[in-house]
């Protein structure tokens, strides 16, 4: 019996499965940033969880508990950093068929942080 045909399928086999793996690997389309842009993002970050815990007049979360929240960087140039915190849906969210910038875990705000002095610019909320 010839096991050429049968080694060939084989080592096919486990090729693609190697490429399916690396395409569904958490690490594919890493990104990387500056030493100085992590700086900016630990300024937003500090800033952020600082209003962890508080409360809007009408009783909702203002924003702060990471766990609920995506990261967004953008350049601005000009050495400006937007480091931007977008809430994620909640149950409640979907259940309501919420949109926009303010859900059940929070407000969505973004710091614009130079990359020069790691000072905030400015702060702004979606809406």
């Amino acid at each position: 019996m010839n096991l050429a045909p049968i080694s060939f399928v084989v080592a096919l086999v486990l090729v693609a499965r190697a490429t399916i793996g690396a395409e569904e690997s958490p690490w594919k389309g890493m990104t990387t940033i500056s030493g100085r842009e992590a700086q900016a993002v630990a300024v937003a970050v500090h800033e952020f969880q600082k209003h962890q815990g508080t409360k809007t007049e009408r009783g909702g979360p203002v924003y702060g508990d990471l766990r609920h929240y995506k990261v967004e960087l953008r350049p601005m140039g000009g050495d400006v950093l937007e480091v931007g915190f977008v809430s994620k849906s909640g149950p409640k969210d979907i259940e309501e068929g919420a949109v926009g910038g303010r859900g059940q875990y929070g407000i969505e705000t973004h710091y614009e942080v130079s990359l020069k002095t790691l000072k905030i610019l400015r702060q702004t909320f979606a809406r």
